[in-house]
């Protein structure tokens, strides 16, 4: 997860970390999860919200 995050991140590719609630629950996926947040940022990620994402999609024509 890490990998890809940071991987999309440097291409400019728009990605999206889910997880379910319930696996805020299991510590290693949680910290996968955090990581793959963190070695997107340090990449150059944007951060958006889902809403953010879809308008610009819908712009854009993609």
């Amino acid at each position: 997860m890490r990998a890809a995050a940071r991987r999309w991140s440097r291409r400019g590719t728009s990605f999206r970390i889910a997880l379910h609630p319930a696996d805020l629950a299991r510590p290693g996926l949680r910290e996968a999860a955090l990581e793959a947040v963190d070695s997107a940022l340090a990449a150059g990620a944007r951060p958006r919200t889902y809403a953010e994402l879809v308008r610009s999609r819908r712009r854009s024509g993609a």
